[in-house]
């Protein structure tokens, strides 16, 4: 069946649930943000989330356009997966929203399971269109971050450690060429210059590693390897980072590691380049050894989660994509710089249960 079938199925019905719900779409969709609160997500989810549901789209509904209902859902699930909201929270937004509709279409009155049936079904349509775009958006975005990271990495390759290789093998070939006409007095400065280029290729190769994170994680362990790159960070870019710990496990797997390590290296290319931050609190622990947290925190402009999506927020799609596969969370909050207000900037924040994972 189509979805065009089957609005053309529900049509009738439809019109009479919203005749019943319109008048209490206000109570409704309260109930429907504590229902989300109650199960954790934030209140700035829940503003990107209203725009998917039934209040939001009734305009469409009533002069049953179809296509521009189709088409307003799929943009919105793709703003969905660039605003930072995971998939299973969208997917429970929907049937929360179904459930807080329901007691307004089964009134004693209303003798007919028709428009109890219709929006349970147009709900259902809904979660697809956005999943699904939501999907797209995700696969797009993650082929577009591998790219890129593929490109900054060959683009480092060539620039710095390439460029700097063929001037030393020309040097090395100049240094030749002067002993086998047995002119020794330039060798010293040349030599002298030979060497400065191994050592900035040394360096550039020391910063790939830093940016590549599993090799300097296994050469000097993995809180040792986040104040390096938080130092070198700071080098950089002038931006202060602070990073605490407090009850780290002695051990944690590598795949924590290396996922935490990438979100600290996303969270703070954000911060250089969008939050005109000029700090970083970075706070890492374990909380009754049962999960272990991770806060990234600016002090910069931030930006409106329920109004905007920065570009910023590309990146977090890889980052999330780490920390929910291991089974954590990932979650996101800003405080734009407005007049008067004391508070601003970005947080990320990420847990992940530790268990057996730890020693």
């Amino acid at each position: 069946m189509t979805i065009r079938q089957l609005f053309a199925e529900i049509k009738v019905p439809l019109q009479r649930a919203l005749e019943l719900l319109r008048p209490n779409f206000k109570q409704i969709d309260a109930a429907w943000r504590e229902r989300l609160a109650s199960v954790g997500v934030k209140p700035q989810a829940a503003d990107v989330l209203a725009p998917l549901m039934l209040h939001a789209q009734e305009h469409n509904l009533r002069a049953q356009s179809l296509d521009n209902y189709k088409s307003e859902v799929e943009s919105l699930g793709k703003v969905l997966e660039r605003s930072g909201v995971s998939e299973a929270d969208a997917a429970a937004a929907f049937t929360f929203y179904l459930e807080c509709c329901l007691p307004y279409l089964s009134k004693p009155k209303e003798r007919s399971k028709e428009p109890a049936a219709a929006v349970a079904r147009l709900i259902a349509v809904s979660q697809f269109l956005a999943l699904t775009s939501y999907a797209r958006e995700w696969v797009g975005n993650w082929r577009k971050l591998q790219e890129r990271e593929r490109h900054s990495i060959s683009r480092d390759l060539h620039d710095d450690i390439g460029h700097n290789l063929l001037v030393l093998k020309l040097y090395l070939e100049m240094m030749s060429n002067d002993l086998k006409k047995g002119d020794i007095a330039p060798l010293q400065a040349k030599l002298e210059e030979a060497l400065a280029l191994v050592s900035y290729a040394v360096e550039s190769v020391r910063r790939l590693m830093l940016d590549m994170g599993p090799a300097m994680l296994a050469q000097f362990g993995f809180m040792q390897a986040l104040r390096i790159y938080a130092r070198q960070f700071t080098l950089r870019t002038g931006i202060q980072v602070k990073l605490e710990e407090a009850n780290m496990p002695a051990t944690l797997p590598s795949s924590y590691e290396t996922a935490l390590y990438r979100v600290l290296q996303g969270a703070l290319s954000n911060v250089v380049q969008h939050s005109q931050a000029k700090n970083v609190h970075v706070t890492l622990g374990a909380i009754k050894r049962s999960v272990l947290f991770m806060s990234i925190e600016d002090d910069g402009i931030g930006f409106d989660l329920a109004t905007t999506v920065p570009r910023r927020v590309f990146g977090l799609t890889a980052m999330r994509e780490r920390i929910e596969t291991l089974g954590g969370k990932f979650h996101m909050e800003a405080w734009p710089q407005r007049p008067g207000s004391r508070k601003h900037g970005t947080r990320i924040e990420v847990d992940l249960p530790l268990g057996g994972n730890i020693e």
